[in-house]
């Protein structure tokens, strides 16, 4: 499904931040993780995550 330039946009800036793309290998690679567990493992509030 195509994405419109806006909304890539908006993808591209936040994988441009370090722990956000951490954050997303992760979830990436686990089958299965929660917030909680994110939330132990990345200096981030829940509410952020």
């Amino acid at each position: 499904m195509p994405i419109d330039p806006e909304r890539f946009e908006r993808i591209a800036k936040a994988l441009a931040d370090p722990r956000r793309f951490q954050i997303l290998e992760k979830i990436a690679n686990c089958r299965e993780v929660g917030c909680q567990r994110l939330c132990e493992q990345f200096p981030v509030a829940q509410p952020t995550m």
